[in-house]
């Protein structure tokens, strides 16, 4: 709901503020909550995804009698309306049968606590604070975990019970 709410003026080169949604009604809202509000940095393949989404939206309000304004959404269909959150979950659903396994919009808020938690040197309120909450606690919530890291802490572990032992 966020990236289909995303609009032109939001977008700052290699940064994005997040301060609307668009809901299941396709009415642009406010974002769920004070902390929800935020600047979001972008990497340089995400800006460059953005800028050719800007680029294909300016096309698309051409064909449709006007220029694109900097009120416009940034994610838009061929007539020029915003792409609703339902339309996401419906190509979602078309990645996860291409796939062969599960993927959903909110599953890559989970990845993307789980990868920056297992950053060394990672600040977690930075990681909080890009996700949108107000307690470190809920992003550490999304972290799921992953194989690799139960392998690297059991051996840790054991290295260290090793030499201490």
């Amino acid at each position: 709901s966020e990236v289909a709410g995303m609009k032109l003026k939001y977008f700052h080169g290699d940064y994005v503020d997040v301060l609307g949604q668009l809901n299941g009604y396709g009415d642009y809202t406010d974002v769920k909550s004070v902390a929800s509000r935020r600047s979001v940095p972008l990497t340089k393949e995400a800006r460059d995804i953005l800028l050719e989404a800007i680029a294909r939206a300016r096309g698309i309000y051409l064909l449709n009698g006007r220029p694109m304004t900097d009120d416009d959404f940034i994610f838009v269909n061929d007539s020029g309306g915003p792409f609703y959150t339902q339309y996401i979950t419906v190509l979602f659903k078309k990645m996860s049968k291409d796939l062969e396994f599960h993927i959903a919009p909110h599953m890559l808020r989970h990845a993307f606590s789980t990868f920056a938690f297992g950053l060394e040197g990672a600040n977690p309120r930075d990681i909080s604070n890009i996700m949108g909450h107000k307690n470190v606690s809920m992003s550490l919530y999304y972290n799921l975990g992953t194989d690799d890291g139960k392998r690297e802490l059991i051996d840790k572990l054991d290295e260290d019970l090793r030499s201490n032992g």
